[in-house]
């Protein structure tokens, strides 16, 4: 059952099933070509069962979190990407793979939505001394992840009635007598509450990873 208090502007077309983590991705690897100089420091600033985060990473999730008009401390950040890094580890160990071919396919298809090619993405990291690589290999671990938590979270079933209990819980914040039809806004609440519930299966996740890890701060 959602808590009443995890309301949102339903309205949005940005509604989409997972990734509480993954929507850094596309934004991180942009970031990492338009702005390689957060990327300079390699501090290591925590280590989780022996692999290191380094402050590069937290100044991607910090620079993601400002473009979303959030802003975060360097403690979040570093959980967050504590976080990625214990789900990483868990993909891996349960041998969720996606091959390199894969990987450029699927990174080839999110950037062309920004209008970018991958020789564009290549050219540019290479004129700015990055590695295309180094990104390459990121954004596989990332979709690794993306397929452990698609083929083994329990998807929740959202009753009707739960879906119609937020609409009229929310009705007021939607425009009130103005705002749209329930019939029509359904699809869109559905997701909404399922994506709440997955987002709470996830978090149950890490705690269980977090207990079981050796992770130390620097």
């Amino acid at each position: 059952m959602v808590n009443k208090k995890d309301t949102i502007n339903i309205s949005k077309k940005n509604l989409i099933i997972i990734s509480i983590i993954l929507a850094v991705v596309i934004i991180g690897i942009i970031l990492y070509s338009q702005n390689p100089s957060i990327f300079k420091q390699d501090k290591v600033v925590a280590t989780v069962n022996g692999e290191s985060i380094k402050q590069s990473s937290i100044d991607s999730i910090k620079e993601y979190a400002l473009s979303q008009d959030k802003q975060i401390t360097d403690e979040q950040a570093i959980e967050q990407a504590i976080s990625q890094e214990l789900l990483k580890q868990k993909a891996e160990d349960e041998g969720y793979s996606i091959t390199l071919e894969e990987t450029e396919t699927e990174l080839s298809s999110q950037i062309s939505q920004t209008g970018t090619t991958l020789e564009e993405l290549k050219a540019t990291l290479k004129s700015e001394g990055s590695s295309y690589e180094e990104a390459i290999v990121s954004y596989q671990s990332k979709l690794e992840i993306e397929k452990y938590l698609n083929e083994t979270l329990k998807i929740p079933k959202i009753d009707e009635s739960e879906a119609k209990a937020f609409y009229d819980e929310n009705k007021e914040g939607l425009g009130g007598d103005k705002a749209p039809k329930y019939e029509d806004m359904k699809d869109q609440i559905t997701s909404y509450l399922t994506l709440v519930e997955q987002q709470k299966e996830i978090a149950k996740i890490i705690v269980d990873l977090k207990s079981e890890a050796k992770i130390e701060y620097k």
